[in-house]
């Protein structure tokens, strides 16, 4: 008997420890769970709450009256681009390429008259060695006088430079086309040969430029398409041409782009490299009567505008309360193309210079509570919501109040 009672006494204790782990384990559960409510209710209040902020905002629209006028003119649409100026001809030249018996284009061409200066101009080349043909025209000669510098505009045939030989004849080195001297690489007293370099010569015949164009607006772009050149560092306003169009697009995003080569006529005063702006017009109106198009209103299918009051000035401005529309008088128009600043109008009630009513809206939201943090940072008043009672639940080492401060996200 004593020996089954002591086997029945370890059983019941295991049974015992059983019990306490299977309540610790519920406790955790419901412990968890609370937890899990607290947080979805902290969240949901929240977001109650920054939505009635929301909602507590108004829109607040302004309008304000401008005296502008009618004008003549046209509106066009564009394309525009920019780019650096690309010379057509740039290249480094040596003294036996400017001592070489000039072109024979000219000639080609059926100008003699061209060709006999070329010959004129050249006439100062030395006998070479008859036996040799790759005998050096120019061995050890010496500079003797240079006549122009960098920067200088020269013509084809111009004597750029004089040197003289060992045999103590001189060679003259020669423009070889009207250029712009870009580097100049020989001095006074330099020992010079056949091969050494003398100037970066900058053609004249003019410049090219590259621009993108969006795909939306590249069908619209043709070869010999009139293009409108600005270049700042000179103003003025020149004109050039689309000569090549590049089909093999490149994309940005979702975008796609091609390159288009434009080319005009050289500008004095200009370098390679200086920016230079191009516009390409792909419509133009033609002209006619224009105003701003806020100037412009519309009721069903009926444009209309405003005269001015009486007694006003061009560019006076006036607050919404300040002018009452219904007492203007209204002109009803046709209207044509706008580049989006201005458009076209027509009407036989109209004519340039007539002072005309244009509008102004914008809008502010207003009313929106911007103090505290708002969001989802701290719960309002600094404490649970009403109604989160958990009376004398033993949450362990877990403090519901602590939500009394920051949400988890923090601020």
């Amino acid at each position: 008997m004593t020996q089954n009672s002591k086997k029945l006494n370890i059983r019941t204790g295991d049974r015992s420890q059983i019990s306490r782990k299977a309540a610790e384990k519920k406790k955790r559960t419901i412990i968890v769970s609370a937890v899990a409510a607290v947080l979805v209710i902290v969240i949901l209040a929240s977001i109650v709450i920054a939505a009635r902020k929301t909602s507590g905002s108004d829109t607040t629209r302004t309008t304000t009256y401008s005296v502008d006028e009618i004008s003549y003119g046209s509106v066009s649409t564009t394309i525009s681009g920019s780019g650096t100026l690309i010379p057509v001809t740039k290249e480094t030249l040596t003294a036996i390429d400017l001592l070489s018996e000039g072109t024979s284009d000219d000639e080609e061409n059926g100008d003699p008259a061209a060709s006999e200066d070329d010959a004129a101009a050249y006439s100062a080349l030395p006998d070479t060695d008859a036996g040799s043909a790759d005998a050096p025209v120019i061995a050890g000669g010496t500079v003797q006088s240079l006549n122009f510098s960098v920067g200088d505009t020269v013509e084809m045939g111009d004597i750029l430079a004089v040197v003289v030989l060992e045999d103590e004849s001189t060679v003259d080195i020669i423009a070889p086309y009207d250029a712009v001297l870009l580097e100049c690489y020989l001095h006074e007293g330099d020992i010079v040969s056949d091969s050494t370099s003398v100037a970066m010569f900058m053609g004249t015949d003019g410049y090219t430029m590259n621009i993108s164009v969006d795909e939306l607006n590249i069908s619209s772009v043709a070869l010999d398409q009139e293009v409108n050149i600005t270049i700042d560092a000179v103003g003025g306003d020149y004109t050039g041409a689309v000569t090549d169009i590049s089909y093999n697009g490149s994309t940005s995003g979702s975008t796609a782009a091609y390159q288009i080569e434009v080319a005009f006529d050289y500008v004095e005063g200009t370098y390679p490299g200086m920016s230079v702006a191009a516009e390409i017009v792909i419509e133009d109106s033609g002209d006619g009567l224009l105003v701003p198009v806020d100037a412009v209103y519309t009721s069903g299918d009926t444009n209309y505008v405003y005269l001015a009051p009486n007694g006003v000035s061009l560019g006076d401005a006036y607050d919404g309360e300040e002018l009452d529309t219904s007492k203007l008088t209204k002109i009803t128009v046709e209207t044509g193309m706008s580049d989006g600043t201005y458009i076209i109008i027509e009407s036989d009630e109209l004519e340039e210079g007539d002072l005309i009513v244009a509008t102004t809206i914008t809008s502010s939201l207003t009313g929106s509570d911007s103090s505290g943090s708002g969001g989802m940072g701290s719960f309002p008043g600094g404490s649970l919501p009403d109604g989160l009672d958990f009376g004398d639940f033993d949450f362990g080492d877990f403090d519901p109040s602590q939500f009394g401060g920051s949400f988890p996200f923090g601020n």
